[in-house]
């Protein structure tokens, strides 16, 4: 489906499984520099205070760069990218690529203390410092995490489970589905319904923004799709 980008970036958690399926199955990709995988991790054990604290922070150091470099109107964007072309000369220096964690220059309340890892960096293949500075700004697991926060509020099977004090601190699932293939009947319905009929802010689903389809589709259209119209249809036009 995504046959037409020139690239593709994979933004993950922290998990050798994830590390091995990318990598294994985008080897061909990744060994022509068409296709690169990242580590992404955050500090997800801070409070509210601190996330508020750590952003508030940043704010005052990018001020304070622009007005160092005598550039006050500079864009919060390419004061990232300059500020990661230092940390990723520093980062290049250790000699194993699984520990060339980048330091991300800017905390916000969602991913505070944000660092990257570049997983397939890789003899032969070059990247300029200021595109991989581009490539590193533009890494993030917000919008990932904010599809799993989606599943767990909108999808009762999935909620999180409750804890219960009079029971010695177990857990308990209300709705639990013990039947682990409707599991994947829920996500697959759901992510349907996220890719092809939720509108975002831009008034555009995630098909439009990746050229996969030219407007939202009603629900409708996909529970009473019928193969066999289309077919008549393009017989009646034959004809």
């Amino acid at each position: 489906m995504l046959g037409d980008v020139g690239k593709i970036r994979f933004f993950m958690d922290q998990d050798d499984t994830l590390r091995a399926g990318c990598i294994s199955t985008f080897v061909e990709e990744m060994r022509a520099g068409r296709a690169d995988a990242f580590y992404v991790k955050i500090d997800k054990g801070l409070n509210v205070d601190q996330r508020n604290r750590l952003a508030s922070q940043s704010t005052a150091r990018f001020k304070k760069f622009k007005d160092g470099i005598g550039r006050p109107g500079m864009s919060d964007w390419w004061v990232r990218v300059l500020l990661l072309e230092v940390e990723i000369q520093s980062a290049m220096e250790q000699l194993s690529p699984r520990d060339r964690w980048v330091v991300y220059p800017e905390s916000t309340q969602a991913e505070p203390l944000k660092a990257v890892c570049w997983l397939t960096d890789r003899d032969g293949v070059a990247v300029p410092l200021r595109q991989m500075a581009i490539v590193f700004a533009r890494a993030s697991m917000h919008a990932i995490d904010r599809y799993f926060m989606q599943v767990r509020r909108l999808l009762m099977a999935l909620e999180r489970p409750i804890h219960t004090p009079s029971n010695d601190g177990r857990v308990w699932r209300g709705y639990s589905p013990y039947d682990p293939a409707r599991v994947q009947k829920l996500l697959d319905i759901y992510r349907c319904y996220y890719n092809f009929v939720k509108k975002g802010r831009d008034r555009k689903t995630p098909a439009m923004r990746l050229g996969l389809a030219k407007g939202p589709i009603r629900i409708e259209d996909i529970l009473y799709f019928d193969p066999t119209c289309r077919e008549e249809v393009a017989k009646q036009r034959r004809l």
